[in-house]
């Protein structure tokens, strides 16, 4: 199993529209696209999510490069633009 977690920056005051994302959960299915396991973990000054799932990395680069998938994500991607500044670093764990 392998994890991909996602940690991104928030911009001063964003924390309370960034609640609002995590809320309203991704746009698309995570278990159809093979995720075993998602989290979302706010802090004062960051976002962080966890997706866990056999070559995590390939379903996460298969979703960027999916013209249908990408552009739902574009749409939450907007409104993470307002939330959170445009950089955001990626690690990736092998457990």
């Amino acid at each position: 199993m392998n994890r991909l977690m996602i940690i991104a920056r928030l911009r001063e005051g964003a924390q309370q529209e960034a609640e609002e994302l995590i809320a309203a959960g991704p746009p698309f299915d995570l278990e159809e696209l093979g995720f075993h396991r998602h989290a979302a973990y706010l802090t004062a000054g960051e976002v962080v999510f966890l997706f866990e799932a056999p070559e995590v990395e390939w379903i996460v680069n298969d979703i960027v490069d999916d013209v249908v998938i990408s552009a739902a994500f574009g749409q939450l991607a907007q409104a993470h633009r307002r939330a959170s500044t445009l950089c955001a670093r990626a690690l990736l764990l092998v457990t």
